[in-house]
């Protein structure tokens, strides 16, 4: 949703070997999310409005076809205030 935020690594080398793909980011970002580049990161946070996602999920066609992600779901607003900040 607009104002949410996305935190991964969209280094050259990360796109390079299939890791982030750049479309879905761009489409992302076109619907009012804030991207940031963090190189070299793995773990993942999502803050979505009033929720807030940790795990391993990549933004990359691996992860929407070969690997098991594993991700939680965090509604406790004190949890999710932290991982917007």
């Amino acid at each position: 949703s607009p104002g949410s935020r996305l935190v991964v690594d969209a280094s050259l080398r990360a796109v390079r070997a299939g890791q982030t793909h750049p479309a879905t980011l761009t489409k992302l970002s076109e619907r009012g999310v804030f991207v940031y580049n963090h190189e070299r990161l793995h773990a993942k946070v999502f803050v979505l409005g009033p929720r807030a996602y940790v795990g391993s999920a990549n933004v990359s066609s691996s992860s929407e076809i070969r690997l098991t992600e594993a991700v939680v779901e965090l509604t406790e607003q004190a949890f999710v205030r932290q991982a917007r900040d």
